[in-house]
């Protein structure tokens, strides 16, 4: 009932994009909805092929359970760079209010090693088109993950960049 449209690929269908989380796909679909001229792009895991717990992610902000708010860590970068990809934009500069989509210029830098960049080159692409603000600089008000969580929901992803577990986890 909400003034929004489903975002349609090439071939008439739904637009179905994916993110790795825990060793596996998570499918979303992308809705756009007009704020005046301004288009607004709602990402959505609310999928029959996704298992109930993927289906949360999208269900509710500032979910209490750690495992979906990784999961949304997961979709709010690596799938927002995805969704931009595929929906032909390319920002100029990406702003990140907090950590959340934090997991976005490793996607980006990813995208600049798969197309031949060298790691520093790439990381250093994607830092300068990354602005980071917060409205909340204190330690409780920011999450911490142990490691091996951090890893076991996105252990492809440093790969991808060409970087170790360890220099993951330190950016």
């Amino acid at each position: 009932h909400l003034p929004t449209v489903l975002v349609l690929g090439d071939d008439g269908e739904p637009l179905r994009l994916t993110f790795p989380l825990w060793g596996r796909e998570v499918a979303f679909h992308v809705w756009r909805a007009s704020i005046g001229r301004i288009p607004l792009y709602l990402l959505d895991t609310e999928l029959d092929e996704n298992d109930p717990v993927d289906r949360w992610i999208t269900s509710r902000l500032y979910e209490g359970n750690p495992l979906t708010r990784l999961g949304q860590y997961g979709l709010l970068g690596i799938g927002t760079v995805r969704a931009l990809r595929a929906l032909g934009i390319t920002p100029a500069v990406y702003h990140f209010n907090e950590g959340h989509p934090a997991l976005a210029a490793l996607e980006l830098a990813a995208e600049s090693v798969a197309t031949g960049a060298g790691l520093e080159d790439a990381l250093a692409g994607a830092g300068s088109r990354c602005v980071f603000t917060t409205h909340t600089p204190v330690p409780a008000g920011n999450e911490a993950y142990e490691p091996d969580l951090v890893l076991g929901a996105f252990g492809e992803l440093p790969g991808r960049v060409g970087l170790d577990s360890a220099r993951f986890l330190d950016l």
